[in-house]
């Protein structure tokens, strides 16, 4: 571990209210583009929160991470909203700088801005919902009082910062349930064992892949992605089979007067293909390229 945090390129900010870590992109990590996929982005802002929860343990002696093993507690995602304005090309370092907010004992929010490190142009921004699940019951519970205790040793709690401009709102829109028939439709995907997590379901990252799915390839090749909400309703397991559906939906006003036209949107559906329960509702803005 000590090794790890030597290597890592990511600290506590001088005054301790958030988290910063840099990370280059990889070939690995690109599309037909070489720049960045969205899922790339999205490993990131994961990698940056989980290394920001784990600096915690420094000054506390590991006291955060063993209280969750303790208590059979985990963190999981409920909601996410990410905004790229330029993907980073192959190569290129990015900076990540997060913090989160305690929303009472049963929700946390983590804010990300994400940077060009060369040139500090912002990049980016999200942010995203959690609560504690039980990992033997796989029910949410309340944050319990000790956790609450470690996270602020910190102090990262006690910012009222967002991640967004006053007035951008956009990750906050309801997601309406898309009903049948949708226009686009792509069936029977299962997850590979590599999509589970130490959560043992399946990561929230995987969860973009397959949501963008089932749109044509016309989509990939005239535009790109500037804006996606999830909203996560049920966890997905290894051996469940899951169906993608999206339609397109009006750009809402406020976006088209923010933003020089040339855009589309689309909400979309991730459910069980043999109950029809929901797993994961979702929309995406579009920018022509």
């Amino acid at each position: 571990q000590d090794l790890a945090n030597r290597l890592r390129l990511g600290s506590f900010a001088e005054d301790g209210l958030s988290y910063k870590e840099k990370f280059m992109v990889r070939t690995y990590e690109v599309g037909i583009n070489a720049v960045a996929t969205i899922e790339s982005m999205a490993n990131y802002l994961q990698d940056a929160t989980c290394n920001c929860f784990q600096s915690i343990d420094e000054p506390t002696g590991g006291s955060y991470s063993s209280l969750m093993k303790e208590l059979h507690l985990t963190l999981v995602t409920t909601r996410m909203h990410i905004e790229i304005y330029r993907y980073p090309s192959w190569s290129n370092v990015v900076q990540i700088e997060t913090w989160f907010q305690l929303q009472g004992k049963v929700r946390a929010q983590q804010h990300y801005i994400i940077t060009d490190h060369a040139t500090g142009e912002v990049i980016g921004r999200a942010v995203s919902d959690w609560v504690a699940m039980n990992t033997n019951t796989r029910q949410l519970q309340k944050i319990p009082d000790e956790i609450h205790h470690r996270l602020y040793t910190k102090n990262l709690s006690s910012s009222s910062r967002s991640a967004f401009p006053e007035g951008n709102n956009s990750g906050l829109r309801k997601i309406d349930k898309l009903e049948d028939p949708a226009r686009f439709c792509k069936t029977g995907i299962t997850p590979r064992h590599s999509d589970i997590d130490p959560n043992l379901h399946v990561n929230n990252v995987t969860y973009i892949g397959w949501i963008l799915e089932s749109l044509p390839l016309d989509i990939f090749q005239t535009q790109e992605l500037e804006a996606i909400t999830l909203q996560f309703r049920h966890e997905c397991r290894l051996h469940d089979v899951v169906d993608s559906l999206a339609s397109p939906e009006p750009v809402f006003e406020d976006d088209k007067n923010k933003r020089n036209g040339g855009y589309d949107q689309f909400i979309h559906l991730l459910r069980f293909s043999n109950q029809g329960y929901e797993l994961n509702r979702a929309r995406t803005l579009w920018r022509r390229k």
